[in-house]
């Protein structure tokens, strides 16, 4: 497995963001009463949609070239933002690479946190 460091962080846009999902298991009974826990151990999971904005063209490559490396396959590792700790996150869904103009680009990848065994 590929693990690659988040590429230029420092450039993270303020217009990424994340979301939280809550993983659990239900048991529902036939006489209406359920029954809610966690789902495992890591139940707590975040996705970033993350934005790179006003990139030149050498920032550009940089990006482009850390997220080719790794793929839907690989693993990403980055610290988000104010959070103290490490975490793998996995591309999940399409890239978009945009060309800004005069020079400038702009890339958006969507992440999911991952677990090791």
């Amino acid at each position: 497995m590929t693990i690659v460091a988040m590429p230029l962080p420092e450039k993270i846009s303020r217009d990424s963001s994340k979301t939280t999902t809550f993983r659990q298991v239900t048991a529902q009974f036939g006489d209406s009463y359920s029954q809610v826990a966690p789902n495992g151990i890591n139940n707590k999971i975040d996705t970033w949609d993350i934005v790179w904005g006003g990139l030149d063209t050498a920032q550009y490559q940089t990006v482009t070239t850390a997220i080719e490396s790794v793929g839907s396959w690989g693993v990403l590792t980055w610290t988000p933002c104010n959070e103290s700790v490490q975490k793998k996150f996995r591309i999940s869904g399409d890239v978009k690479y945009t060309h800004e103009g005069t020079g400038t680009f702009r890339v958006e990848i969507s992440v999911k946190q991952v677990f090791d065994l």
